[in-house]
């Protein structure tokens, strides 16, 4: 079986993959048949958990990338890097971003340091459907606006150390 039978050989210039590799049972086989249909000079770009991240470090079986049966593979720089050479992928770049950001990581620190159990996907998406419906006070839009502004400024040492919660990978054919 193929994941992309309909499309010719050399057929796309990019591909992009946002968040998909994770849910693939086979990532060695999705990745060889992309390079089939990617041209040559073609650019796969894609965004995956980072298996090495300092939040996964911290907050272990808690960490909101930890979504069974949804995710089933993680990588991190070392094996996609691998991954990605053994079907003759040559990496442009591969950075790492860590969201230290409303609601997931944050809200998932915070859980953990007080003991409570990791929530459960439904309930964060029910809690996002509610976050967008309401309106928030004027002081509250102000408190998360410094806040926001703040987690990009603490996010900075993670991602140079390449230990945030998401891998970002440009690669070409």
């Amino acid at each position: 079986k193929t994941f992309f039978g309909k499309f010719t050989s050399n057929y796309f210039d990019v591909v992009t993959m946002w968040d998909v590799l994770e849910h693939i049972p086979n990532p060695e086989q999705f990745i060889k048949e992309i390079y089939k249909i990617l041209k040559k000079g073609g650019k796969l770009v894609l965004t995956t958990p980072n298996s090495e991240s300092f939040s996964l470090s911290i907050l272990k079986k808690d960490w909101p990338e930890i979504q069974p049966p949804e995710h089933i593979s993680f990588m991190n720089m070392g094996s996609l890097d691998i991954l990605l050479r053994d079907y003759n992928y040559v990496t442009i770049s591969c950075s790492s971003r860590y969201y230290l950001s409303p609601p997931i990581g944050f809200y998932s620190l915070i859980r953990k340091f007080l003991g409570k159990p990791k929530p459960s996907i439904k309930s964060i998406k029910e809690s996002e459907k509610f976050r967008k419906n309401e309106k928030l006070p004027v002081y509250a839009r102000f408190i998360y606006w410094w806040y926001y502004k703040l987690s990009k400024l603490a996010s900075i040492p993670f991602n140079l150390a390449k230990k945030g919660d998401s891998l970002l990978v440009v690669a070409t054919k």
